[in-house]
């Protein structure tokens, strides 16, 4: 995997730029996915620097931060979809700790993950407002 500069990517690729912005180390896993949205949408709706809480296993529950960016920003109208693509491939697990534990999958592969079934199951619609 090698680095590219963020500006030249296209915003109709979301795991390329979550990728590289969290191999450049610009973010967490959480940041990456967060970051990889407001690039595709064009939009500057989530503030990243604040979603930094949610990386290294510390989103709600305990789950993967990339994941839990994916569902944040899907809602309910693809969350089942984005879960089931992501047990697929993560042995069924959920959380930081399981995942690191069964190495089912490392933390760049979750992010690459979480933002391809975000692009995926999210084409027809525009990020939710914060107060939604």
């Amino acid at each position: 995997m090698r680095n590219r500069n963020l500006r030249s990517l296209t915003p109709n690729n979301m795991k390329e730029f979550a990728e590289q912005y969290f191999l450049q180390r610009k973010g967490n896993c959480a940041q990456a996915v967060f970051a990889a949205w407001n690039f595709h949408s064009q939009k500057q709706d989530i503030n990243v620097n604040e979603c930094a809480v949610y990386g290294h296993g510390k989103a709600p529950g305990g789950l993967c931060g990339a994941l839990y960016a994916a569902l944040h920003i899907a809602g309910d109208r693809a969350e089942s979809e984005i879960k089931k693509g992501f047990a697929e491939k993560s042995g069924e697990h959920f959380s930081c700790a399981d995942i690191r534990a069964a190495r089912s999958l490392r933390c760049i592969d979750c992010v690459t993950l979480a933002a391809s079934l975000l692009e995926e199951h999210t084409s027809s619609f525009s990020v939710q407002s914060q107060g939604e």
